[in-house]
């Protein structure tokens, strides 16, 4: 009789033919711990044996979404007027300047960093760091300093991201993959 992969839950349990749910809960504890034994097989004596872990090399998928409330950083642009150079990069005051209102095109671009720095799991630790370029579909995301770092270190492939504003709010989202981490 050839073995039968050990599933989670009790539909798995039945159909390898494993009696109970004792041997299916210490298989799931060794998954949560994250335990070589991301796999279990059942022979035909009921013997578990280990598989070698391929858990750890698969990519992950990151994620990092932020919302921005477009009329608050108005203001606290209005207020603090170099703010918006410490907040983005030339190239960013540059394309949001040429759009019919600048400041949702900005909070857009507010939102995709902070998006960045949550996919990377550290936050943003310098504004420029993350360099938010072009729009539309042209959309690209440039890493440097500890970002770019941080972005080698989980050897994360490129980052999708994806903007959008209405009236009151501006969205973020991005995606990635890590190889690492």
């Amino acid at each position: 009789m050839a073995p039968a992969l050990l599933r989670s839950g009790t539909e798995g349990a039945q159909e390898s033919g494993v009696a109970g749910t004792d041997r299916r809960r210490e298989d799931d504890s060794a998954l949560e711990s994250g335990g070589d034994s991301h796999c279990a097989m059942i022979g035909a004596d009921s013997q578990r044996v280990s598989c070698p872990s391929t858990r750890s090399r698969a990519p992950r998928v990151l994620t990092g979404v932020d919302v921005v409330d477009i009329e608050r950083l108005r203001f606290a642009l209005t207020r603090y007027p170099r703010l918006e150079k410490r907040l983005f990069s030339e190239a960013e005051r540059v394309y949001a300047a040429s759009r019919k209102d600048p400041v949702r095109h900005l909070a857009a671009r507010f939102a995709a960093k902070e998006a960045v720095g949550k996919l990377l799991g550290c936050g943003v630790t310098s504004w420029q760091d993350i360099l938010v370029e072009g729009g539309g579909s042209a959309l690209g995301v440039l890493l440097f300093g500890r970002a770019a770092d941080q972005a080698k270190a989980l050897g994360l492939g490129p980052i999708a991201l994806s903007l959008s504003h209405a009236a009151t709010i501006a969205v973020a989202s991005a995606v990635a993959l890590a190889e690492r981490g």
